[in-house]
């Protein structure tokens, strides 16, 4: 990689994570969309251990949404798809549903915003930056440092960082009460 890109993705990089800073206040939109994912769209899961949801949104309108769940037409009432490790191999992501389902009715992602309750993992970051998904708004940090996801969550920081989406952390939990 030559010196200017990567000046230009560290310049980039800097951009990106700005609007973390704790005195980010989210607008009533921004509530009203993170709250949809929450406790709406995240509840349509059978994942009986994680229940995320994703809202994705351009001019404050809804393009699509996604909940992690298994493909359309499979049979989630099978006990044995929903126990480790076997889960992994069945359930998509909430992030690579919503960007499914908008291609399925012929809708662009492209410049939309992505209103998650959980950080994305390093695959669905991808998916976000392939998609041309231009911000995120994350219910809360992510624990950089969690035993499990740690890694995931810093590789998902710097494909996001370099893939040029701009990541709000929104600390929903100290917002719920607000005028939404």
């Amino acid at each position: 990689m030559g010196t200017s890109m990567k000046t230009a993705i560290q310049r980039n990089a800097a951009r990106i994570f700005k609007r973390n800073e704790p005195e980010y206040v989210p607008t009533k939109w921004d509530l009203r969309f993170v709250r949809l994912a929450d406790l709406e769209v995240a509840q349509w899961s059978k994942d009986r251990s994680s229940r995320v949801g994703c809202v994705l949104v351009k001019d404050r309108e809804i393009v699509s949404t996604g909940f992690n769940g298994m493909p359309r037409g499979c049979n989630d009432d099978v006990e044995a798809r929903h126990e480790r490790p076997e889960k992994y191999k069945w359930f998509h992501h909430a992030e690579l549903n919503a960007v499914v389902n908008a291609a399925r009715q012929g809708k662009s992602t492209l410049g939309c915003d992505a209103y998650l309750n959980w950080y994305p993992c390093d695959h669905c970051a991808g998916v976000l930056v392939n998609a041309g998904i231009k911000r995120i708004y994350a219910d809360q940090e992510p624990e950089w440092e969690h035993h499990k996801w740690g890694d995931d969550f810093k590789r998902a920081k710097t494909i996001l960082g370099e893939g040029g989406i701009e990541v709000i952390y929104m600390n929903y939990d100290a917002h719920r009460q607000g005028n939404i």
